[in-house]
């Protein structure tokens, strides 16, 4: 077959290439030192630092007990976020008293230090996480950011549903 009747558009790398790169980081979850949350909040200070705008912690890097651990990390966050005016998502799991009181979540915030989503897993593996967290709304969250436009939150299993995505 020949290649001639298949139409064939070539841009230039400059028609759709970003004018400058955008440094990002990611927070990887470490089995050794999941009980302590400070090991990931430095090493979201060490990213935003080094340069990194976007800093997004892997599912359940995070692993928090009771409301005052919480708010600890939250508040670090939002004062890492607003020193470096970075967007940090911190992806954690909240272990409460019950199922109904444990779940999966996405909390972003700005780089000025707002919580912009704050997002509860919607879409639970079957058995592994059914048995052990309460499901969130669904309903994705977005937020339009001035610096980067539109952006979502989904964890894992979330991405399994295109409707929902």
């Amino acid at each position: 077959m020949s290649t001639a009747l298949i139409p064939f558009f070539q841009r230039s790398v400059a028609e759709f290439a970003p004018t400058s790169l955008l440094n990002v980081g990611c927070v990887i979850r470490q089995e050794q030192i999941t009980p302590d949350n400070s090991a990931y909040i430095q090493t979201t200070q060490e990213l935003a630092k080094n340069g990194s705008k976007i800093i997004l912690w892997t599912e359940g890097s995070g692993t928090i007990t009771n409301n005052s651990e919480l708010e600890y990390v939250i508040s670090s966050i939002k004062n890492i976020s607003r020193t470096y005016s970075a967007y940090v998502g911190v992806a954690y799991i909240f272990l409460g008293e019950s199922k109904e009181t444990s779940y999966n979540k996405l909390t972003v915030i700005s780089s000025s230090g707002e919580i912009v989503m704050d997002y509860q897993k919607s879409h639970l593996v079957p058995f592994l996480e059914t048995v052990r967290f309460s499901s969130g709304k669904a309903e994705l969250p977005t937020y339009n950011s001035e610096e980067y436009g539109v952006i979502g939150g989904a964890i894992c299993f979330d991405f399994n549903f295109p409707g929902f995505i």
